[in-house]
């Protein structure tokens, strides 16, 4: 008897639940395009990027890109200690056209590229839960849609 009245309470309210959590899913999906879900060390690899000189590795956000784009493996012992721009702009100055990063090594000789501007930027923006906020929503929205089936089902039932 009292596990039917929670049921019955439970299922009155089952639509505002299927909202609730359609909308918790919209606003995941809005922070996500937003940029609140990113990885904040990939951002900060990002604006170091767009900075003026090399990145040494002893900052996390380095560290991060480390592990993500391991330096090409060389006959070479030493690791690498700084991470170098190659940039290419028209003639005059203005925006870079393309840039590439490459490890410096203590005795001044740098690998070969290991990601391009455009791979930093990529890899910047990616969400760490791409999909989560998406799947909420349809959770939601197949509760609230089972809900309003289970009312029109129910709804016809009493007429007949």
């Amino acid at each position: 008897m009292i596990m039917s009245k929670y049921l019955n309470f439970f299922l009155k309210h089952l639509t505002v639940v299927g909202l609730i959590v359609t909308w918790i899913g919209i606003l995941g999906v809005f922070l996500n395009l937003l940029g609140y879900l990113r990885y904040p060390e990939r951002v900060e690899f990002s604006r170091l990027v767009d900075e003026e000189g090399g990145i040494p590795l002893y900052l996390p956000a380095a560290q991060t890109f480390m592990r993500t784009f391991p330096a090409p493996v060389t006959d070479k012992q030493d690791k690498p200690t700084y991470i170098v721009k190659n940039i290419m702009k028209f003639e005059g100055g203005g925006q870079p056209v393309l840039g590439t990063l490459r490890y410096m090594y203590p005795d001044g000789t740098r690998s070969s590229t290991v990601a391009t501007f455009d791979d930093i930027r990529r890899w910047a923006s990616e969400s760490r839960y791409p999909w989560l906020a998406w799947w909420i929503a349809v959770f939601g929205v197949s509760i609230t849609t089972v809900r309003v089936f289970d009312e029109y089902r129910i709804l016809r039932q009493s007429r007949n």
